[in-house]
């Protein structure tokens, strides 16, 4: 199995011919989509040209993807299947990958794009059986404390340049979301000439657009880190989030805590409560900083205001008398987001006082 970890490596393979099968891996949803293009365009340089796309998610019928590697329509001669996991790879799907790739010989090509792999999927029999038919990318994901080099390199991509007080503003304002931070940079080179770039310009070009996304306000809370979830609740409310997707991801992180934490009072190991409870990759990092801070009561009390919130996000107010915090008696705007904001800062292990 050829390994690399960057898109420079990449493309020097794909120069050289397109594997079997190519598997685009990583945490960041811009670089792995940005990766996979260039094999797509690699991929119709070298005829071929058709295309089909399998989407693989749970209970996923893999004769599905052998029926697609073998299909070829009477207007190409050669095709691209385009596979998309939406979670962890499985043996099934390794043996459905095998059989397709033998199959259809030089006719078809194989692109896998997904999640990082676990070192725990990389190192499974079925995963090393696929060896020699596969290129692994495997992309790093880009650190908070890298991302100012990461906007010097694509600027420099589009003929600009900023010093590192602007790389810095710019990374603040779009908090290490990679999507966003493209975005911005996308603007400045329509907005702005090429060269070195005004930092009064950028300044007001720039918005505060990081795109805090839900399920990211949740995993910052249980890494603990306080001051970021008050920004990102900020930014949320700003962009008139759903409230109650915002009310289902924390009832649902909730509900998987406890439930990690009474088969762990149990006796039960992390990982396999962890496990157990559905909680992978990154996320299950988080939990483990949340685990070592927060015990059942103090989750079941937090699952206790959600549902709180849920009800005044219905407009079910007047909860005095239910052991609400004060910040809940009432179903206004204003109070649901101080409800919000009393949960996750409970998430992030900071004691507070509750009326």
């Amino acid at each position: 199995m050829s390994r690399i970890s960057t898109v420079e490596q990449l493309a020097r393979s794909l120069a050289m011919g397109l594997p079997p099968i190519t598997w685009v891996s990583g945490d960041e949803a811009l670089l792995v989509g940005e990766a996979a293009d260039s094999v797509r365009h690699r991929a119709r340089a070298l005829g071929f040209t058709e295309r089909s796309i399998v989407e693989v998610g749970a209970h996923f019928d893999t004769s599905l993807l052998i029926e697609q590697a073998q299909s070829m329509s009477l207007f190409a001669e050669r095709k691209l299947v385009d596979v998309r996991l939406a979670g962890k790879p499985t043996k099934e799907l390794g043996a459905s990958l095998q059989r397709s790739a033998a199959a259809v010989g030089d006719d078809c090509r194989i692109l896998v794009t997904g999640a990082r792999l676990e070192r725990a999927t990389v190192n499974t029999a079925w995963f090393n059986s696929l060896a020699p038919l596969v290129l692994l990318l495997e992309l790093p994901k880009v650190e908070r404390e890298r991302l100012p080099q990461w906007l010097a390199e694509r600027l420099s991509r589009q003929g600009q340049h900023a010093s590192r007080p602007v790389l810095a503003l710019i990374a603040e304002r779009t908090e290490g979301n990679l999507l966003a931070a493209h975005q911005e940079l996308q603007r400045l080179a329509l907005l702005l000439p090429p060269g070195d770039l005004d930092p009064a310009q950028v300044e007001r070009i720039v918005l505060d657009s990081a795109r805090y996304e839900i399920f990211g306000l949740v995993d910052v809370a249980l890494a603990g880190e306080t001051a970021r979830c008050l920004r990102m609740v900020d930014a949320l409310r700003a962009q008139d989030a759903a409230m109650p997707l915002l009310v289902w991801a924390l009832a649902d992180c909730l509900r998987r805590f406890l439930k990690v934490r009474e088969a762990m009072d149990a006796g039960q190991p992390a990982a396999s409560a962890l496990r157990s409870a559905g909680i992978f990759g990154r996320r299950e990092a988080a939990f483990k900083q949340a685990l070592g801070r927060l015990g059942a009561a103090g989750a079941l009390r937090l699952l206790r205001e959600t549902a709180h919130l849920d009800r005044m996000a219905k407009g079910v107010g007047g909860l005095a008398g239910t052991g609400a915090p004060a910040a809940f008696l009432g179903s206004d705007e204003e109070s649901q987001w101080a409800a919000v904001q009393g949960i996750v800062i409970g998430l992030a292990g900071v004691a507070r006082l509750i009326a």
